[in-house]
Protein backbone atom coordinates (compact mmCIF):
# COMPACT_ATOMS: atom_id res chain seq x y z
CA UNK A 1 0.00 0.00 0.00
CA UNK A 2 1.82 3.46 -1.16
CA UNK A 3 1.95 6.41 1.86
CA UNK A 4 1.04 10.08 0.74
CA UNK A 5 3.32 12.04 2.64
CA UNK A 6 3.55 16.27 2.72
CA UNK A 7 6.77 17.78 2.75
CA UNK A 8 7.05 21.20 4.67
CA UNK A 9 9.47 23.65 4.99
CA UNK A 10 9.80 25.99 7.71
CA UNK A 11 8.58 28.63 5.73
CA UNK A 12 5.31 26.50 5.21
CA UNK A 13 3.82 23.63 3.08
CA UNK A 14 5.94 23.02 -0.19
CA UNK A 15 4.15 23.82 -3.34
CA UNK A 16 2.43 21.00 -5.21
CA UNK A 17 0.90 17.17 -4.85
CA UNK A 18 2.42 15.22 -2.21
CA UNK A 19 4.68 13.00 -2.33
CA UNK A 20 4.10 9.35 -2.54
CA UNK A 21 6.73 6.61 -1.04
CA UNK A 22 6.39 3.23 -2.11
CA UNK A 23 5.78 0.41 0.64
CA UNK A 24 9.65 -0.82 2.11
CA UNK A 25 10.06 -4.54 1.62
CA UNK A 26 10.13 -6.43 5.18
CA UNK A 27 13.41 -7.02 6.56
CA UNK A 28 15.22 -10.13 5.92
CA UNK A 29 16.58 -11.83 8.61
CA UNK A 30 20.34 -12.10 9.57
CA UNK A 31 20.09 -15.93 9.96
CA UNK A 32 19.10 -16.25 6.31
CA UNK A 33 21.83 -13.68 4.97
CA UNK A 34 24.65 -15.59 6.83
CA UNK A 35 25.56 -12.73 8.32
CA UNK A 36 26.85 -12.06 12.37
CA UNK A 37 24.10 -11.54 14.43
CA UNK A 38 25.38 -7.94 16.13
CA UNK A 39 26.81 -5.27 14.10
CA UNK A 40 31.01 -4.99 14.74
CA UNK A 41 32.49 -3.27 17.58
CA UNK A 42 35.56 -1.84 18.60
CA UNK A 43 37.50 -3.51 21.92
CA UNK A 44 41.25 -2.33 22.80
CA UNK A 45 43.65 -5.14 22.65
CA UNK A 46 46.08 -5.80 25.24
CA UNK A 47 48.47 -8.59 23.85
CA UNK A 48 51.60 -7.43 21.89
CA UNK A 49 51.22 -5.27 19.02
CA UNK A 50 51.92 -7.15 15.44
CA UNK A 51 53.70 -5.12 12.56
CA UNK A 52 51.78 -2.15 12.36
CA UNK A 53 51.81 -2.29 8.36
CA UNK A 54 49.83 -5.58 8.34
CA UNK A 55 48.09 -5.68 5.26
CA UNK A 56 44.17 -4.95 6.16
CA UNK A 57 41.56 -7.60 5.94
CA UNK A 58 38.91 -7.21 3.30
CA UNK A 59 36.62 -5.72 6.22
CA UNK A 60 33.34 -4.11 4.65
CA UNK A 61 33.56 -0.55 4.33
CA UNK A 62 30.12 -0.31 5.32
CA UNK A 63 30.69 -1.58 9.30
CA UNK A 64 33.57 0.56 9.09
CA UNK A 65 32.04 2.93 8.52
CA UNK A 66 29.49 2.47 10.94
CA UNK A 67 31.61 1.65 14.06
CA UNK A 68 33.42 4.84 15.77
CA UNK A 69 37.08 5.52 14.80
CA UNK A 70 39.81 4.15 16.90
CA UNK A 71 41.75 6.71 19.29
CA UNK A 72 45.28 7.96 17.93
CA UNK A 73 46.47 6.99 21.36
CA UNK A 74 45.20 3.48 21.60
CA UNK A 75 45.60 0.39 19.80
CA UNK A 76 41.84 -0.95 18.74
CA UNK A 77 41.18 -4.73 16.91
CA UNK A 78 37.79 -5.02 15.41
CA UNK A 79 36.24 -7.80 16.36
CA UNK A 80 33.25 -9.30 14.31
CA UNK A 81 31.03 -11.09 16.09
CA UNK A 82 30.03 -14.94 15.30
CA UNK A 83 27.05 -15.76 11.96
CA UNK A 84 24.16 -16.55 13.77
CA UNK A 85 23.84 -20.34 12.76
CA UNK A 86 20.34 -20.94 10.63
CA UNK A 87 18.51 -24.14 10.67
CA UNK A 88 17.60 -23.53 7.18
CA UNK A 89 21.86 -23.19 6.53
CA UNK A 90 23.37 -26.50 6.81
CA UNK A 91 26.87 -26.55 8.52
CA UNK A 92 29.23 -27.07 5.48
CA UNK A 93 27.62 -24.38 3.39
CA UNK A 94 28.73 -21.77 6.59
CA UNK A 95 30.72 -19.01 6.15
CA UNK A 96 34.03 -18.52 7.83
CA UNK A 97 35.23 -15.33 8.92
CA UNK A 98 38.98 -14.70 8.82
CA UNK A 99 41.11 -13.55 11.84
CA UNK A 100 40.34 -9.78 12.15
CA UNK A 101 43.34 -7.62 11.33
CA UNK A 102 44.68 -5.15 14.57
CA UNK A 103 45.23 -1.27 13.72
CA UNK A 104 47.97 0.57 14.96
CA UNK A 105 47.72 4.63 14.17
CA UNK A 106 51.01 5.92 12.13
CA UNK A 107 52.42 8.98 14.21
CA UNK A 108 52.71 12.20 12.60
CA UNK A 109 55.54 12.78 10.74
CA UNK A 110 56.35 9.08 11.09
CA UNK A 111 57.40 7.08 7.87
CA UNK A 112 57.88 3.20 7.09
CA UNK A 113 61.09 2.49 5.28
CA UNK A 114 62.10 -0.68 3.41
CA UNK A 115 64.80 -0.96 5.92
CA UNK A 116 61.64 -0.83 8.12
CA UNK A 117 59.96 -3.90 6.45
CA UNK A 118 63.14 -5.62 6.10
CA UNK A 119 64.05 -5.91 10.04
CA UNK A 120 60.25 -6.55 10.90
CA UNK A 121 60.58 -9.38 8.33
CA UNK A 122 63.99 -10.93 9.67
CA UNK A 123 62.60 -10.36 13.44
CA UNK A 124 59.89 -12.96 12.50
CA UNK A 125 61.96 -15.28 10.82
CA UNK A 126 63.79 -15.08 14.17
CA UNK A 127 61.04 -16.10 16.21
CA UNK A 128 59.81 -18.80 13.91
CA UNK A 129 63.27 -20.09 13.98
CA UNK A 130 63.49 -20.50 17.57
CA UNK A 131 59.75 -21.59 17.79
CA UNK A 132 60.77 -24.89 15.69
CA UNK A 133 64.16 -25.05 17.52
CA UNK A 134 62.11 -25.59 21.01
CA UNK A 135 59.92 -28.35 19.32
CA UNK A 136 62.54 -30.59 17.67
CA UNK A 137 65.11 -32.17 20.46
CA UNK A 138 68.86 -30.87 19.66
CA UNK A 139 71.54 -33.61 18.52
CA UNK A 140 73.35 -35.98 20.64
CA UNK A 141 76.47 -35.08 21.34
CA UNK A 142 79.49 -37.18 21.09
CA UNK A 143 80.19 -35.73 24.98
CA UNK A 144 76.61 -38.18 26.10
CA UNK A 145 77.67 -41.32 24.93
CA UNK A 146 78.18 -44.08 27.55
CA UNK A 147 79.52 -47.30 27.25
CA UNK A 148 79.04 -50.58 29.82
CA UNK A 149 79.72 -54.04 28.60
CA UNK A 150 77.52 -56.74 28.60
CA UNK A 151 79.44 -60.04 28.43
CA UNK A 152 81.88 -59.95 25.89
CA UNK A 153 79.60 -57.45 24.31
CA UNK A 154 79.28 -53.59 24.63
CA UNK A 155 75.99 -51.36 25.60
CA UNK A 156 76.26 -47.47 23.84
CA UNK A 157 73.40 -45.59 25.74
CA UNK A 158 71.77 -48.73 27.01
CA UNK A 159 71.26 -49.82 23.85
CA UNK A 160 72.65 -53.84 23.32
CA UNK A 161 75.53 -53.98 20.53
CA UNK A 162 77.16 -57.05 19.55
CA UNK A 163 80.58 -58.81 21.57
CA UNK A 164 83.98 -56.85 21.08
CA UNK A 165 85.97 -59.83 21.33
CA UNK A 166 85.74 -63.25 22.25
CA UNK A 167 87.94 -65.16 24.75
CA UNK A 168 89.42 -62.00 26.17
CA UNK A 169 87.07 -59.53 28.63
CA UNK A 170 86.76 -55.96 28.38
CA UNK A 171 87.23 -53.28 31.13
CA UNK A 172 83.59 -51.18 30.94
CA UNK A 173 81.07 -51.54 33.70
CA UNK A 174 78.71 -54.34 33.50
CA UNK A 175 75.20 -52.50 32.39
CA UNK A 176 72.77 -52.94 34.53
CA UNK A 177 69.62 -52.89 32.21
CA UNK A 178 70.71 -56.65 32.13
CA UNK A 179 71.81 -58.64 35.29
CA UNK A 180 72.28 -62.47 33.69
CA UNK A 181 74.16 -63.59 30.34
CA UNK A 182 74.12 -67.21 29.30
CA UNK A 183 76.78 -68.38 26.44
CA UNK A 184 78.34 -71.55 24.92
CA UNK A 185 81.36 -71.34 23.87
CA UNK A 186 82.59 -73.83 21.16
CA UNK A 187 85.65 -74.85 18.33
CA UNK A 188 86.01 -77.63 15.95
CA UNK A 189 89.34 -78.17 17.25
CA UNK A 190 91.48 -77.91 20.62
CA UNK A 191 94.61 -77.42 19.53
CA UNK A 192 96.34 -79.17 22.48
CA UNK A 193 97.13 -83.04 21.17
CA UNK A 194 97.69 -83.93 24.60
CA UNK A 195 94.67 -82.01 26.29
CA UNK A 196 93.00 -84.17 29.11
CA UNK A 197 89.92 -85.01 26.77
CA UNK A 198 91.17 -85.33 23.33
CA UNK A 199 93.94 -88.15 24.02
CA UNK A 200 93.93 -90.64 21.12
CA UNK A 201 91.88 -88.78 18.73
CA UNK A 202 92.90 -86.89 15.86
CA UNK A 203 90.16 -84.53 15.98
CA UNK A 204 88.60 -82.99 19.08
CA UNK A 205 85.64 -80.47 19.22
CA UNK A 206 84.79 -78.69 22.80
CA UNK A 207 81.89 -76.74 23.84
CA UNK A 208 81.78 -74.68 27.13
CA UNK A 209 79.11 -73.08 28.58
CA UNK A 210 79.63 -69.67 30.62
CA UNK A 211 77.30 -67.76 33.34
CA UNK A 212 77.63 -63.93 34.17
CA UNK A 213 75.36 -62.85 37.15
CA UNK A 214 75.28 -59.21 38.45
CA UNK A 215 75.99 -59.49 42.26
CA UNK A 216 75.97 -55.99 42.51
CA UNK A 217 75.30 -52.93 40.62
CA UNK A 218 76.16 -49.30 41.71
CA UNK A 219 77.02 -45.98 39.81
CA UNK A 220 80.33 -46.57 39.73
CA UNK A 221 80.88 -50.28 39.58
CA UNK A 222 79.36 -53.61 39.31
CA UNK A 223 80.72 -57.19 40.75
CA UNK A 224 79.45 -60.19 38.80
CA UNK A 225 80.02 -64.14 39.53
CA UNK A 226 81.76 -65.95 36.77
CA UNK A 227 80.38 -70.12 36.23
CA UNK A 228 82.28 -72.00 34.34
CA UNK A 229 81.00 -75.41 33.03
CA UNK A 230 84.03 -76.68 30.87
CA UNK A 231 83.17 -80.44 29.68
CA UNK A 232 79.27 -79.90 28.70
CA UNK A 233 79.85 -82.90 26.35
CA UNK A 234 81.50 -86.10 27.28
CA UNK A 235 84.60 -86.52 25.74
CA UNK A 236 87.26 -89.57 25.24
CA UNK A 237 88.56 -89.64 28.36
CA UNK A 238 85.63 -88.33 30.66
CA UNK A 239 81.89 -90.02 29.97
CA UNK A 240 80.95 -87.48 32.07
CA UNK A 241 79.01 -84.40 31.19
CA UNK A 242 78.51 -81.20 32.58
CA UNK A 243 81.87 -81.80 34.39
CA UNK A 244 84.81 -79.65 35.84
CA UNK A 245 82.42 -76.68 37.04
CA UNK A 246 84.44 -73.85 38.42
CA UNK A 247 83.67 -69.72 39.87
CA UNK A 248 85.13 -66.56 39.24
CA UNK A 249 84.63 -63.02 39.46
CA UNK A 250 84.85 -59.53 37.37
CA UNK A 251 84.82 -56.25 38.97
CA UNK A 252 84.65 -53.36 36.93
CA UNK A 253 84.28 -49.58 37.19
CA UNK A 254 84.19 -47.19 34.39
CA UNK A 255 86.21 -43.65 35.41
CA UNK A 256 84.40 -42.09 32.36
CA UNK A 257 81.41 -42.50 30.05
CA UNK A 258 83.58 -44.62 27.47
CA UNK A 259 86.77 -44.99 29.79
CA UNK A 260 86.31 -48.31 31.90
CA UNK A 261 88.80 -50.43 33.98
CA UNK A 262 88.16 -53.99 34.77
CA UNK A 263 90.14 -57.26 37.24
CA UNK A 264 88.70 -60.48 37.05
CA UNK A 265 89.62 -64.36 37.48
CA UNK A 266 88.67 -67.08 36.22
CA UNK A 267 88.35 -70.91 37.32
CA UNK A 268 89.21 -69.38 40.79
CA UNK A 269 87.77 -72.15 42.65
CA UNK A 270 86.25 -76.22 41.57
CA UNK A 271 83.01 -76.80 42.84
CA UNK A 272 82.88 -80.42 41.46
CA UNK A 273 84.95 -83.99 41.94
CA UNK A 274 87.16 -82.83 39.16
CA UNK A 275 90.33 -81.22 39.46
CA UNK A 276 90.50 -77.63 37.23
CA UNK A 277 92.62 -77.39 34.55
CA UNK A 278 96.07 -76.28 35.27
CA UNK A 279 97.52 -75.50 31.48
CA UNK A 280 95.43 -74.00 28.64
CA UNK A 281 93.26 -76.30 25.96
CA UNK A 282 90.35 -75.67 23.52
CA UNK A 283 88.37 -73.24 25.44
CA UNK A 284 89.25 -73.71 28.83
CA UNK A 285 91.13 -70.94 30.31
CA UNK A 286 92.26 -72.95 33.12
CA UNK A 287 93.12 -70.67 36.39
CA UNK A 288 94.27 -66.78 35.59
CA UNK A 289 94.29 -63.20 36.65
CA UNK A 290 93.84 -59.97 34.44
CA UNK A 291 93.85 -56.64 34.64
CA UNK A 292 92.27 -55.04 31.83
CA UNK A 293 91.33 -51.20 30.46
CA UNK A 294 89.31 -50.31 27.79
CA UNK A 295 88.06 -47.16 26.18
CA UNK A 296 85.38 -46.56 23.51
CA UNK A 297 85.94 -43.78 20.55
CA UNK A 298 82.23 -42.92 18.83
CA UNK A 299 82.70 -41.99 15.00
CA UNK A 300 79.18 -40.77 14.68
CA UNK A 301 76.29 -38.92 16.63
CA UNK A 302 73.43 -40.14 15.14
CA UNK A 303 71.66 -43.31 16.70
CA UNK A 304 72.88 -46.74 16.26
CA UNK A 305 75.82 -44.75 15.31
CA UNK A 306 79.42 -46.90 14.84
CA UNK A 307 82.21 -47.08 17.33
CA UNK A 308 85.89 -48.12 18.03
CA UNK A 309 86.35 -49.86 20.87
CA UNK A 310 90.19 -51.14 22.17
CA UNK A 311 91.23 -52.76 25.30
CA UNK A 312 94.51 -53.71 26.62
CA UNK A 313 95.36 -55.65 29.55
CA UNK A 314 97.63 -58.52 31.41
CA UNK A 315 97.38 -61.42 32.83
CA UNK A 316 98.81 -64.44 33.94
CA UNK A 317 97.95 -67.98 32.70
CA UNK A 318 96.14 -68.39 29.84
CA UNK A 319 96.83 -64.58 29.01
CA UNK A 320 101.21 -65.84 29.85
CA UNK A 321 101.04 -68.09 27.33
CA UNK A 322 104.82 -68.62 26.07
CA UNK A 323 104.22 -71.37 23.61
CA UNK A 324 104.55 -73.97 25.75
CA UNK A 325 102.76 -73.60 29.28
CA UNK A 326 100.39 -71.45 31.13
CA UNK A 327 101.10 -70.75 34.54
CA UNK A 328 100.15 -68.66 37.77
CA UNK A 329 103.59 -67.13 38.04
CA UNK A 330 103.94 -66.61 33.68
CA UNK A 331 101.96 -62.90 33.20
CA UNK A 332 102.07 -61.78 29.45
CA UNK A 333 99.84 -59.15 27.46
CA UNK A 334 96.43 -58.96 25.84
CA UNK A 335 93.72 -56.78 23.80
CA UNK A 336 91.78 -56.84 21.46
CA UNK A 337 90.30 -53.95 18.39
CA UNK A 338 86.71 -53.85 17.54
CA UNK A 339 84.72 -51.72 14.92
CA UNK A 340 80.76 -51.86 15.30
CA UNK A 341 79.37 -50.62 12.35
CA UNK A 342 75.56 -50.23 14.05
CA UNK A 343 74.19 -52.12 17.13
CA UNK A 344 73.79 -55.23 14.46
CA UNK A 345 77.17 -56.12 13.47
CA UNK A 346 80.61 -55.76 14.29
CA UNK A 347 84.27 -56.87 13.46
CA UNK A 348 87.10 -57.70 15.98
CA UNK A 349 90.64 -58.70 16.31
CA UNK A 350 92.31 -59.75 19.46
CA UNK A 351 95.43 -61.19 20.97
CA UNK A 352 94.74 -63.15 24.20
CA UNK A 353 98.01 -64.46 24.69
CA UNK A 354 97.26 -68.06 23.38
CA UNK A 355 96.63 -67.00 20.16
CA UNK A 356 95.35 -64.65 17.26
CA UNK A 357 91.74 -64.50 16.66
CA UNK A 358 89.91 -62.71 14.34
CA UNK A 359 85.74 -62.92 13.54
CA UNK A 360 82.65 -61.46 12.86
CA UNK A 361 79.47 -60.66 15.53
CA UNK A 362 76.08 -60.13 14.68
CA UNK A 363 72.87 -59.25 16.72
CA UNK A 364 70.33 -61.14 14.50
CA UNK A 365 66.78 -59.98 16.17
CA UNK A 366 66.76 -56.23 17.09
CA UNK A 367 64.27 -56.86 19.69
CA UNK A 368 66.10 -59.88 21.44
CA UNK A 369 69.11 -59.94 23.51
CA UNK A 370 70.62 -62.41 21.41
CA UNK A 371 74.56 -62.31 19.82
CA UNK A 372 76.24 -64.97 17.72
CA UNK A 373 80.08 -64.57 16.85
CA UNK A 374 82.04 -66.42 14.70
CA UNK A 375 86.17 -66.20 14.94
CA UNK A 376 88.80 -67.74 13.24
CA UNK A 377 92.37 -68.45 15.20
CA UNK A 378 95.78 -69.86 14.31
CA UNK A 379 95.33 -68.67 10.66
CA UNK A 380 99.41 -66.98 11.08
CA UNK A 381 100.16 -70.80 11.27
CA UNK A 382 102.99 -71.11 13.81
CA UNK A 383 102.93 -67.33 15.08
CA UNK A 384 104.05 -65.94 17.04
CA UNK A 385 106.88 -68.54 17.83
CA UNK A 386 106.68 -71.03 20.15
CA UNK A 387 102.75 -71.83 19.93
CA UNK A 388 103.71 -74.76 17.32
CA UNK A 389 104.52 -76.31 20.85
CA UNK A 390 100.91 -76.53 21.68
CA UNK A 391 99.58 -78.29 17.88
CA UNK A 392 99.39 -81.48 17.02
CA UNK A 393 102.37 -82.39 14.89
CA UNK A 394 104.11 -79.05 15.96
CA UNK A 395 102.11 -77.11 13.08
CA UNK A 396 98.95 -74.69 13.84
CA UNK A 397 96.16 -74.68 11.10
CA UNK A 398 93.53 -72.29 11.24
CA UNK A 399 90.61 -73.28 13.70
CA UNK A 400 87.26 -71.86 14.24
CA UNK A 401 86.00 -70.29 17.71
CA UNK A 402 82.31 -69.79 18.23
CA UNK A 403 80.03 -67.93 20.99
CA UNK A 404 76.31 -67.54 21.49
CA UNK A 405 74.85 -65.57 24.09
CA UNK A 406 71.27 -64.32 25.68
CA UNK A 407 71.11 -61.63 28.26
CA UNK A 408 68.42 -61.21 30.50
Amino acid sequence: MEQAIRVESPSGPLPGPPAIRPPMPPPVPREALGEPSEPPRWEMVEQELPSRWAAPSATSPTAAAASPAPPSALNWQLVVPPVAESPTQPPAARPEIASAPTWEPILPGEEITSADVAREVEAEEAARQQAVAELEPEPPDLDDVKVMSMSRGITVNRKLYPDVSLTIPNGFKRDPKHFLSLSFDGTNQVRRAEFIGCRGSSSCPDIEFNAELALLQTKLLSLELLYTVANVVPDNNNPESWTFQQLGFRVAANLTPTIGIAFGGESQATIDIYAPVDTSGAQLKGRTLYLVASTAIPLAIRQNSPILILSLGVGNGYYGFDGSNASDSQWGPFGSIAYAFNNRISIAAEYSGYAFSAGVSIRPFEQLPLTASLFVTDFLGNFPSGIENSCPNGSCSPRALGRLTFSF
